[in-house]
């Protein structure tokens, strides 16, 4: 099926993988998952620069896109999005974090990490609701890193302003 021109997503059949990340990893890591798993690799997505502290890759970005074509139908029930790790969907709230990996779960789409090899699916999630405390782990580390390198960066930028003139 070729690739639709609005979105740039295919999908030919169910069990397709949808990669936001880096050229290396899709290059090496992502492609050996699929196959190990027997999947087809569809697209690759990425929202390089595009900043998941809060949440700009849903609201404008490629992740946002590929949630919109899944909502929409474009993408069917059944296919797979890899990621590095959690972190890499979302650096928000933590709230903001459990709510996007559920929404894309909810959607029929099964989420792969890569970091921990975790397979998020509706049934897995309700067969092993207890995985979810690691993951809330991670989320909770990569806000609190973002939230720190957000003060950080602010902090040096008032004393930049404060001594401009100096």
């Amino acid at each position: 099926v070729p690739a639709s021109p609005k979105t740039g997503f295919k999908c030919a059949r169910p069990k397709q993988n949808f990669l936001p990340w880096s050229e290396r990893e899709i290059r090496t890591r992502v492609p050996a998952c699929a196959r190990a798993q027997g999947w087809t690799i569809a697209a690759a997505i990425t929202d390089l620069g595009v900043s998941a502290f809060r949440s700009r890759n849903v609201t404008e970005g490629a992740l946002g896109e590929f949630l919109a074509a899944v909502e929409a139908g474009r993408i069917p029930v059944g296919c797979v999005l890899i990621v590095e790790s959690l972190d890499r969907i979302s650096r928000n709230t933590v709230v903001d974090q459990f709510l996007l990996l559920l929404r894309i779960v909810k959607a029929g789409i099964e989420l792969v990490t890569l970091m921990d090899e975790k397979h998020f699916t509706r049934e897995s999630i309700n067969a092993s609701p207890l995985e979810l405390i690691v993951s809330l782990a991670i989320m909770i580390r990569a806000y609190d890193e973002s939230l720190q390198k957000s003060k950080r960066i602010a902090a040096a930028w008032r004393f930049k302003r404060q001594n401009a003139g100096k």
